[in-house]
This record gives structure tokens, C-alpha cells and sequence, in this order.
């Protein structure tokens, strides 16, 4: 019933706008023409996308508003306020609302990252310093100082202040120290009596019997008091022995302190 009586009414406000044209004359006419083709190109419009709006009134006698607001009804759209022409009839009714846009699709969730690496682990720190291997241990040499105190166990008695010394300036006398077991041994101290160049050999053994060189310093000609000869190869010991093979005239073998690092 609401479709009949649409089309009715477009029928006869089309008739009523043919009758206008037609009093007016030839050039009101021909825009009454464009005005219906432009009313209807709207209604179409309003059909098809369901939100248009009728067509306006443009020239006087503008039916196509009219048929504008017909094509407008016909796609479901309630009729919509007229807009009025210069002296012409009411423009179509509005196009019915467009229906709502369906929701879009939620986005997918990102992947999780990889893991990264696990660091490395950090190397174990070195070990301490070690420790002294000969203080107060037995010595044996082939001669000594005996009349001024400067005796064989004065050579590794912890104390600077304290000496051996042979008993004359004669070349090739010996002090040995017993470390009581086999070490590794890391570094060997000597603190001479005097700033001069000493030249000695260092040799060591596991037995007292049979020994290896450990330290060569026969052409030596450091003048430093102290002598640290650090020992690289961790070499395995249990007796020490050092020679005293070369001397500056007016001194003798003798030292304060002769000390042995290890392990």
C-alpha cells in the first residue's frame, strides 16, 4: 500500500510540474527537463546507497524534485524535508539511512620475540699469590761466616736484616735449602748484599742427588740488589741449590734473604 501510494504521488506531482512548464514556456520547460533528470539521477542514487538525500529544486517548475523524492522512497528512506525551489514545487523526500558498516575483523596478535642468548659464563679468577716455601726450612752450604754470625740458616731466616756470607772471596761456594716435600714452584727472591753484578746458577732436584738447571745467570751483569727470577714452567722441586760463579772484585758470596714462592 505505502508503495502505491508513493508512486501516486509521483505521478502526480510530475503531472503538475508538465502543466507549469507548459504555461511558462519553452525555456522554463527546459529546465524542468534537467531538473527531472537530475531528481531522478539522485533518487537512483538515494536507492542504490540507501543514504541520499532527495533532489533539490533548480530552476522554477523543477519537478524533477519531485521524482528525486519518489526514488528516494522507494529504496525504504523516510520522506525528507523539501527544499524549495525558486517559486517550484517541494523537493523530494530524503533517501532512507545507509545501513551500518559491519565491524572489522580483529588484527592477529604479533609472535613473541626469541629468546636471546644466555651469556657466557665468566672465567674463574686467577689464583692468590703464593705462598713462601722457605723460611725457616733446613739449609746446608760449604762454607760460612761463622765469626761474624753470618751462618747458613741466616740465608733463609725471614729476616733483611740478617746474612750469609762465605768465609773468603773465593768463586764457586754453594747454599742449598731443603723445602722438606716436593712444590711447584712459582718465583725465586734473592736480595744480595751489595748493588753489584753477582753471577750465579740455580739448580734444582727432587733427591738432593741429581740435580737440573733451574736458572742461569753466569753472565750476568745485573747490578740490582734484588734478583726476582719468576719461574714460567711451574717446575716440580724439592731442593734448591745456587753457586755463586762470578764476583766483583772486593766482594764475597753472600746474601740476605734467598726466598722461594710455590705452591
Amino acid at each position: 500500500m505505502r508503495l502505491q501510494l508513493s508512486l501516486s504521488f509521483a505521478v502526480t506531482l510530475a503531472g503538475c510540474a508538465n502543466d507549469v512548464s507548459t504555461t511558462r514556456g519553452p525555456d522554463l520547460g527546459a529546465g524542468s527537463d534537467a531538473g527531472a533528470s537530475a531528481g531522478g539521477s539522485a533518487g537512483s542514487a538515494g536507492a542504490s546507497a540507501g543514504a541520499g538525500t532527495g533532489g533539490a529544486a533548480t530552476l522554477p517548475g523543477s519537478a524533477g524534485g519531485g521524482a528525486g523524492g519518489a526514488g528516494g522512497m522507494l529504496a525504504g528512506g523516510s520522506a525528507g524535508s523539501a527544499d524549495a525551489g525558486n517559486g517550484g514545487s517541494a523537493g523530494g523526500g530524503g533517501g532512507g539511512a545507509g545501513s551500518g558498516g559491519s565491524a572489522g575483523s580483529s588484527g592477529s596478535a604479533g609472535s613473541g620475540g626469541s629468546a636471546g642468548n644466555a651469556g657466557s659464563a665468566g672465567s674463574a679468577g686467577g689464583g692468590g699469590d703464593a705462598d713462601i716455601l722457605s723460611i725457616g726450612k733446613v739449609s746446608t752450604t760449604d762454607s760460612e761466616e761463622t765469626d761474624k754470625s753470618n751462618t747458613v740458616e741466616k740465608g733463609n731466616d725471614g729476616q733483611d736484616a740478617t746474612r750469609w756470607c762465605a768465609a773468603d772471596s773465593g768463586l764457586d761456594h754453594w747454599w742449598a735449602i731443603d723445602l722438606a716435600q716436593s712444590h711447584s714452584l712459582s718465583r725465586i727472591e734473592i736480595l744480595w748484599e751489595k748493588a753489584v753484578a753477582y753471577q750465579y746458577l740455580i739448580e734444582s732436584s727432587q733427591d738432593g742427588i741429581s740435580w737440573s738447571t733451574l736458572v742461569d745467570k753466569t753472565a750476568s751483569n745485573d747490578t740490582a740488589q734484588l734478583h726476582t727470577l719468576p719461574l714460567a714452567t711451574a717446575p716440580e722441586a724439592r731442593h734448591l741449590r745456587i753457586t755463586v760463579t762470578g764476583l766483583p772484585e772486593g766482594s764475597w758470596a753472600s746474601f740476605f734473604e734467598f726466598t722461594v714462592y710455590g705452591y
